[in-house]
């Protein structure tokens, strides 16, 4: 049939290809073409080979899904437009009116923020426990429980939790526990191998790895693939195809970032804890680190995000004006060194009792090791203490 120029503009070519591309193909597309009547038929009848809207599923979204879940043990994986998109519609897709919710005090601020104040609008109760009690946590849960959230390592003052002993509590009481995974990433433990059964991320930070886009994960189990899809097909997260594209090219080198971090954020924690102008130093690689034992069972690295504490506030402000290498900026795990003042950036806003029970200070010093050479961060970090 031949065509106007008009239309050959308004329609995308068709590639056929005889051998597969070595990068992940971009589909940019909100909607998906049907041959036939049947084909659409096909695809409501379960066709894995068909595509019908991109908030539904897209074929540049669905490999990257699969390659996370494997990377994290998991069965399945829904990518989303962030990871609070990723943890809030994880935790509504499990819960109902009545339901409980038990959950460290040590989480991420919106994180937090959520399970706090936005659960109970919805009629699910809400407790925090101590991060020091897990996983002893035997005498909270309630015929109500459905859910334990914890993070391992903590933000920011990166605790441990003893992941199996917590699921087992968990599934004693037929609840699900849930785990934001961010700052260990897969390289450096996979939650679901120790009984986790939704396991969480930022891909903002290390799985992207390089400060360039905002998206999220849930990994799970396939028991819970209808209650996920459902969530996100209705409350709407859904990560846009290009954010897909450009986290496919973060994850080919995550291993070698990570490794490399890990490694940096040992010295830099070793040569913290000698200054004379830092109280305590928050990193599960030192040998007198609470958990540090837990943390060497269940992690293969200890992960690239360290805390400390200065005396005060008024001595982090002026070590952060004194840095010239490292970056004063939110977020973490990109190829850039950051630092970042929690009372200012993800923990804004908490109230003081949050605070204390995070062990979070004014003076306390977030970092995200980046792929600097470590001698020149402990230049940056022992000037600008000095």
């Amino acid at each position: 049939m031949k065509k106007h120029p008009d239309t050959i503009s308004a329609h995308a070519k068709k590639i056929v290809l005889g051998n597969e591309p070595m990068a992940l193909p971009l589909f940019q597309t909100s909607t998906f073409k049907f041959e036939s009547p049947e084909a659409i038929e096909k695809y409501l009848k379960g066709d894995d080979a068909q595509y019908l809207y991109s908030r539904y599923e897209n074929p540049t979204l669905r490999a990257v899904q699969e390659k996370i879940a494997e990377l994290e043990k998991g069965e399945q994986c829904y990518v989303f437009s962030s990871g609070m998109a990723a943890i809030t519609s994880s935790l509504l897709a499990f819960l109902k009116s009545g339901d409980e919710v038990l959950a460290s005090d040590s989480l991420y601020g919106r994180t937090q923020l959520f399970i706090e104040n936005w659960l109970p609008r919805f009629g699910v109760k809400t407790r925090f426990i101590s991060q020091h009690e897990f996983p002893d946590i035997e005498r909270y849960f309630t015929s109500q429980t459905k859910i334990v959230y914890i993070e391992s390592p903590t933000n920011p003052t990166i605790r441990v939790i003893d992941i199996s002993a917590t699921a087992e509590q968990a599934h004693r009481h037929h609840a699900l526990l849930l785990i934001d995974n961010t700052f260990a990433t897969p390289v450096n433990q996979n939650p679901m191998d120790m009984g986790a059964d939704v396991v969480l991320h930022s891909l903002t930070k290390y799985m992207a790895g390089h400060s360039d886009i905002i998206a999220g994960a849930s990994i799970f189990r396939k028991e819970h693939e209808k209650l996920m899809r459902d969530a996100i097909r209705t409350f709407g997260g859904t990560m846009d195809p290009f954010a897909a594209f450009l986290l496919e090219r973060g994850l080919k080198t995550l291993y070698l970032r990570v490794e490399r971090q890990n490694r940096t954020a040992q010295f830099l924690a070793e040569r913290l804890s000698q200054h004379p102008k830092v109280k305590k130093v928050n990193y599960p690689g030192l040998k007198n680190a609470p958990g540090h034992d837990v943390a060497a069972r269940q992690m293969r690295g200890f992960g690239g995000m360290l805390s400390f504490d200065v005396a005060d506030y008024q001595n982090a402000q002026k070590f952060l004006r004194k840095l010239q290498i490292i970056a004063h900026a939110a977020s973490l795990g990109g190829p850039e060194t950051l630092v970042s003042l929690p009372v200012l950036t993800s923990h804004y806003g908490q109230p003081a009792k949050n605070l204390q029970a995070a062990g979070i200070t004014e003076g306390t010093i977030r970092i995200s090791v980046g792929l600097e050479h470590p001698d020149d961060l402990w230049a940056d970090l022992e000037g600008a203490l000095s």
